[in-house]
């Protein structure tokens, strides 16, 4: 039987980047991985917030990770920004007839 609970940070480092390339939803490679005494440090970028769950949620099941640090930040692409002035237009231009806010007796 192998002893899964006294992996070597590198053992782990090599299950963590084997669990990543594993899970769909992860698709940059934009992720590093940094391990210390069984603590991860994930760092890097994603391009959604979806992706960065999924990271952080795969790194959860591998066996001996004792902590998990998310640095990871998002970035999201121009095409998908919009602006303040954009939703403030989208608020705006949202039908209010037969919405929600009419059964409940809102404006």
């Amino acid at each position: 039987m192998i002893n899964t609970l006294n992996k070597t940070d590198l053992e782990l480092r090599n299950d963590v980047l084997s669990e990543l390339s594993y899970e769909p939803s992860v698709t940059g490679t934009n992720i590093r991985v940094l391990l210390k005494d069984g603590a991860v440090t994930l760092s890097g970028y994603t391009t959604s917030y979806l992706e960065k769950w999924a990271a952080v949620n795969a790194v959860k099941r591998v066996t001996g990770v004792k902590a998990i640090t998310d640095e990871i930040k998002v970035k999201i692409a121009d095409i998908d920004r919009r602006t303040d002035e954009d939703i403030t237009q989208a608020v705006i231009d949202f039908p209010r007839e037969g919405s929600a806010n009419e059964s409940h007796g809102l404006p």
